[in-house]
């Protein structure tokens, strides 16, 4: 997950926050990017750099992504952190994503 995340944000975006968490037979990596460094391009780029390491596009959902159990999803417009306006990327491990990403 780790490695993923470093070579998608290798291709820009401004981290504001960060949080990895790993207990209980789960595991949490998210990201906070700032919306003004954040474009539909950089979407693009990041989309594809994970399915170049091969994630599997969900689908039904564009911006979700599957790989050996991990769910990892972009998320445009979650809100604001300490007022700025982010983009969320996370990846996560659990019971449900190892159903949901076989």
């Amino acid at each position: 997950m780790k490695t993923d995340m470093a070579t998608m944000l290798g291709n820009g975006g401004v981290v504001v926050y960060r949080n990895e968490n790993a207990k209980f037979g789960g595991a949490l990596l998210s990201l906070l990017i700032r919306t003004d460094s954040w474009s539909q391009q950089l979407r693009n780029r990041d989309i594809k750099t994970l399915v170049d390491l091969g994630w599997e596009q969900i689908p039904t959902n564009p911006a979700s992504f599957c790989k050996k159990g991990v769910l990892a999803e972009i998320q445009e417009n979650v809100g604001d952190y300490k007022n700025t306006p982010t983009v969320l990327i996370s990846m996560r491990y659990n019971a449900t994503t190892s159903k949901t990403c076989k």
